[in-house]
């Protein structure tokens, strides 16, 4: 299972992609704790963070470009 901690800076109440903020991904081990950090802008940009597997590489794949 991973933990996140996601920090949301700002938000647009009228706006829903008016979002921007930090994901931290943190991973335990034995020896050490590792903290990856990646930003977004978006709710679809914090969904690719969070779920990076399930995404398109390319935003064109499948529309027949």
């Amino acid at each position: 299972m991973e933990s996140y901690i996601v920090r949301i800076y700002r938000r647009d109440k009228k706006d829903r992609d008016g979002i921007t903020g930090v994901v931290e991904t943190i991973e335990t081990n034995s020896r050490s704790d590792k903290t990856g950090k990646k930003g977004f802008k978006s709710f679809d940009d914090l969904r690719r963070v969070l779920c990076p597997a399930k995404q398109p590489q390319d935003s064109t794949e499948g529309r027949g470009n």
